[in-house]
């Protein structure tokens, strides 16, 4: 219903209200609304009103005391995560509001609701009525490519083409979605696109950096470092990659974002690669790696308990089939170090071969874990630091991503 009352404002609002393409709308529409609750239809009610408001002419009022109070509420009702109650006292604030400010809100309410495409809806209004206003620029582009990846992409790939005219807060964004689709496989020549980024990043890390001061700028200048980092990572340029994500921990020492990705960079190689998995959980990992790599690192240096504690907790988090299928593999293995009862080590290693049964090294583990080879770890079969490195370096690259706060 979100999605059909966006399509027919558009139309509306081109002047084809009684087209046969509104008309098809409305009729797609009718049953999901039969569905719907009444605080549901009141919010698809409130999304028209909305929509309605920017094509409409609205005198403006002088703000007062109760427009305050309800603006005041409005944020607090947001905070609390109110999203109905916040966007309704947005309407009764309209008149008293900049439409580009009350825009924003509105699209800052629905993107933390989830529902990107209205929130792109109004980001991109409040950029229309503000195109100075790089921040509405760049939180645009930032539901555009929730909403519509392929058009976000375009219109990034344009902004890029004249970044040196563009606030860098907006080509740093910019940039971070045409790597995003570089490195997804949207462009035929990965290697040429990675190689066309490079210049445009350093010369847009310079603009950022002459102004440190401002938030967004900062933030910016992160996602700047991160993208120059991952891109010549990209590129197997691995000195250069290293030096871009401790320039940026030097802005934010505890990151995690780079903390993880030096890491991953450095596993195999250097011990510093170590120091930054236990730094990150000593800040509070969100993400699977630092656990997975040090649950590797103790494996193979003998740190059973240790690298059995860290699988357990690997375990508890989002992560592929695969990365699932290898911790419980490890941890089958230092169980039966361990000296657990052989059942629970039994089915540890069939948890593994389930979880993905293209794991044939789990499977040759748990044959020897049945012909009673599992005390010494030289008699275990374990991957190497640089192929656990290599083989998860992608999928990390895939899953990991900066967003800018509406």
């Amino acid at each position: 219903m979100v999605r059909g009352t966006i399509a027919l404002h558009t139309l509306i609002a081109e002047g084809k209200d009684d087209s046969p393409e509104a008309d098809a709308i409305r009729d797609a529409t009718d049953a999901p609304w039969e569905t719907l609750s009444e605080i549901e239809r009141e919010r698809v009610r409130g999304l028209s009103e909305d929509l309605y408001s920017l094509t409409d002419s609205v005198t403006q009022k002088p703000m007062n005391d109760q427009a305050i109070s309800q603006i005041l509420g409005a944020v607090e009702a947001r905070r609390q995560g109110n999203w109905d109650r916040a966007l309704e006292l947005m309407r009764h604030v309209a008149p008293y509001v900049d439409p580009a400010i009350l825009s924003f809100q509105r699209g800052a309410i629905w993107r933390e609701a989830g529902e990107m495409e209205a929130a792109t809806v109004f980001f991109g209004y409040s950029h229309r009525l503000q195109p100075e206003n790089p921040s509405f620029w760049a939180l645009y582009l930032d539901a555009l490519d929730f909403a519509n990846p392929d058009e976000a992409k375009q219109h990034s790939t344009k902004i890029l083409e004249s970044a040196e005219k563009t606030p860098p807060t907006v080509v740093a964004r910019a940039a971070d979605i045409v790597f995003k689709a570089i490195r997804e496989g949207k462009n035929a020549n990965s290697i040429y696109g990675y190689q066309q980024l490079i210049p445009v990043l350093s010369d847009n890390l310079e603009r950022l950096e002459n102004d440190l001061s401002d938030g967004e700028h900062r933030s910016a200048t992160m996602l700047n470092l991160y993208l120059l980092g991952a891109t010549h990572a990209s590129l197997h340029q691995s000195q250069i990659a290293e030096k871009y994500y401790s320039r940026g921990l030097e802005l934010a020492p505890a990151h995690e974002g780079f903390l993880v990705a030096r890491g991953m960079l450095l596993y195999g190689y250097s011990e510093r690669a170590v120091l930054d998995f236990e730094a990150t959980l000593r800040v509070g990992a969100s993400l699977v790696w630092p656990f997975y790599f040090l649950a590797h690192h103790y494996l193979v240096n003998e740190q059973f308990d240790e690298s059995r504690r860290l699988c357990e907790r690997a375990l508890e988090l989002n992560s592929s089939t695969s990365v699932r299928s290898e911790l419980y593999e490890w941890l089958a293995i230092t169980q039966a170090i361990l000296r657990f009862p052989q059942e629970i080590v039994r089915t540890t290693f069939e948890q593994a071969i389930r979880t993905d049964p293209n794991n044939d090294r789990a499977k040759r583990n748990r044959r020897l874990f049945e012909a009673g080879h599992f005390h010494p770890l030289k008699e275990w079969e374990t991957p190497a630091s640089i192929a656990v490195r290599n083989a998860r370096t992608l999928e990390h690259r895939q899953e990991y991503s900066f967003s800018f706060a509406a």
